[in-house]
C-alpha cells in the first residue's frame, strides 16, 4: 500500500473525523469528506452506502483470491468493499490522482486494517507521464483531465497506462472498474487487443459519457471501437431499477448522437463482459426484458 502519509499521521487524523459504519457490511467503516461533496460522501453519510446495485454486481464476480482494479477510486468505496471480498490471498490495485481523495482513501485502508491493497496516486490514461487534473469544488468525484467550462483549480498529477503499470507482471485481473470522467476511451486505447483474454478479465464496470469522452480528446466512437476490439459486449446498468439491459455496440454508439449526445451531458454506466464467457447465473437473473420500463429502443 503506497501512502503519502506515515501510518502514525494517518491514524492521528482519523481520531478527529466522523466515521460512517457501512450498511450491511459488518466491520467496514469509512471516513468521508467533511467539506461539501454533493454525491459520494453525502450519500454515504445519509445511507451508509454508495451505488448499492453496482456494488452488488461487483460481488457477483469477485471471489476470495481474485484481483480487482479500481481506476478512479475516489475515497475508496469500491476499493475497501473489493478488498474485504478478495481477502488476504487476493489483491486490489486502486488509482486515484486527486490529493484529497487519495489521502482519504489511504486513511480508509488503515481504518479497516486492509493490507491487500496497492493504492497509487496516479491517473490512468493511454500513456505514462504527467498531466493536469482540473478539480471540482462541489462534486469531489468530478475531477477531470480536461479544461471545463467553469474555472477550476488544477494540480499536476502523474499518469500511466494499465499496460505500462502491469508491464512484466503476469498478474491475472478478475475485474476492472473505471470511473474517470471521460478518460475511459483513452484508458482502453492504451491496452492491447488481447488484454482481456490474456489477463482473464471476467467483467468491466465503466461510465459511458459522450461529453466527457469528447472533451478529453477522444470520442464515443473510439470507445466503442476499443470495446469491440477487446471482444466485449455491454449492458446498461439501472441503479435505481436494479437491473441491466443488453445493448448492441452500434446502438450504444448511436445514443452518443441521440439521447446521450454531448450537449446533454448525460451518461450511463455499463457492465461489459467478454463475448467468449458464459454469463453467470447471478448476472443472468438481473437482465431485464425488452418491455421493461426505461429499456432503450433505438428510434425507427
Amino acid at each position: 500500500m503506497r501512502l503519502p502519509l506515515s501510518e502514525r499521521r494517518a491514524e492521528r487524523s482519523v481520531e478527529n473525523m466522523a466515521i460512517v459504519t457501512l450498511k450491511n457490511r459488518p466491520g467496514l467503516r469509512m471516513e468521508v469528506h467533511s467539506a461539501p461533496d454533493r454525491y459520494i460522501s453525502s450519500q454515504i453519510v445519509q445511507t451508509g452506502e454508495w451505488e448499492p446495485f453496482e456494488t452488488e454486481l461487483i460481488e457477483c464476480f469477485l471471489r476470495p483470491g481474485d484481483v480487482f482494479v479500481d481506476i478512479g477510486a475516489n475515497i475508496g468505496w469500491y476499493t475497501i468493499v473489493a478488498a474485504s471480498i478478495v481477502g488476504a490471498n487476493g489483491h486490489v490495485y486502486a488509482f486515484e490522482p486527486a490529493s484529497d481523495n487519495f489521502e482519504l482513501a489511504a486513511r480508509n485502508l488503515i481504518l479497516n486494517n486492509l493490507q491487500n491493497v496497492t493504492l497509487e496516486q496516479v491517473a490512468v490514461t493511454d500513456r505514462a507521464g504527467t498531466d493536469l487534473l482540473f478539480l471540482s469544488t462541489e462534486n469531489l468525484g468530478d475531477h477531470r483531465l480536461f479544461v471545463s467550462d467553469e474555472e477550476r483549480a488544477s494540480q499536476a498529477v502523474a499518469v500511466t497506462s494499465l499496460s505500462k503499470y502491469f508491464e512484466g507482471k503476469s498478474t491475472p485481473i478478475r475485474m476492472l472498474k473505471l470511473d474517470t470522467q471521460g478518460s475511459e476511451a483513452r484508458i482502453f486505447e492504451g491496452l492491447p487487443d488481447d488484454f482481456v483474454r490474456e489477463r482473464g478479465v471476467a467483467a468491466v464496470l465503466l461510465e459511458y459519457w459522450p461529453f466527457g469522452l469528447e472533451q478529453s480528446g477522444s470520442s464515443a466512437k473510439a470507445l466503442i471501437r476499443r470495446l469491440a476490439a477487446l471482444n466485449l459486449h455491454c449492458y446498461v446498468i439501472h441503479e435505481g431499477l436494479r437491473g441491466i439491459d443488453p445493448i448492441e455496440l452500434d446502438v450504444l454508439e448511436q445514443r452518443a448522437y441521440g439521447d446521450l449526445r454531448p450537449e446533454t451531458k448525460f451518461f450511463v454506466n455499463l457492465l461489459a463482459l467478454p463475448v467468449t464467457h458464459s454469463i453467470p447465473d447471478a448476472i443472468r437473473k438481473l437482465i431485464r426484458p425488452s418491455d421493461a420500463p426505461w429499456f432503450y429502443h433505438p428510434p425507427r
